[in-house]
């Protein structure tokens, strides 16, 4: 109902396009409300990237302090890491964060296993490329055994990257990192997970 923060909500959105925001009658849209446990007037909950904070009757300097944090969400999100393999021309492990999985990590909390392949490599690595592409990754960078694959979060729009190392020897080294968030409560691995399954139902 305040005209100051209507109008701050509709200038940030006009300029960054990947934040979007909803006003919402409590009395008039009750299940939104319920959604989000909005129960009165007043309150304001701001999301980015599974992250929460909520407001009640908050000032213009407080809502725009918290749409700031989630427009660095945003920025990081869109920014490439500068670790790929595609830029140092190693195959990284993981930050500390658990937001990555990845085959060349040494703790059990980012280690996951290599991928596998027998049979003719040039074959197999055109199949590698499809299942990334038939699992929801674009790839941005490949060369010669390469893959960089770039996954988008549906509702937030968030950007995980996704690396694939073929060798020569059957091994394939695997990386899934989000970008920006700390906590991906065990998605880059359901991702990997899903990509393994689907590469060796192959024929």
């Amino acid at each position: 109902r305040n005209p100051f923060l209507k109008d701050l909500l509709w200038q940030v959105s006009r300029e960054n396009l990947l934040i979007e925001y909803d006003i919402v009658d409590v009395n008039r849209n009750p299940a939104m409300a319920a959604q989000y446990g909005v129960s009165s007037y007043g309150s304001a909950v701001v999301e980015s990237n599974g992250k929460r904070a909520d407001f009640s009757n908050p000032s213009e300097s407080l809502l725009m302090s918290a749409l700031l944090f989630a427009g660095y969400g945003v920025y990081r999100s869109l920014t490439p890491p500068s670790d790929l393999y595609s830029t140092t021309g190693q195959f990284a492990g993981c930050p500390t964060r658990p937001s990555c999985v990845s085959s060349m990590a040494g703790d059990d909390l980012h280690k996951v296993a290599a991928l596998g392949y027998s049979g003719d490599f040039a074959a197999n690595y055109v199949m590698l490329k499809e299942v990334v592409e038939r699992i929801g990754g674009t790839i941005e960078h490949e060369r010669e055994g390469y893959i960089h694959a770039v996954f988008v979060t549906p509702k937030m729009k968030f950007h995980d990257d996704l690396e694939l190392l073929m060798l020569p020897n059957g091994r394939v080294d695997v990386r899934s990192i989000s970008r920006f968030a700390y906590d991906d409560h065990g998605v880059n691995r359901s991702r990997v997970e899903q990509l393994r399954r689907a590469f060796e139902a192959m024929p």
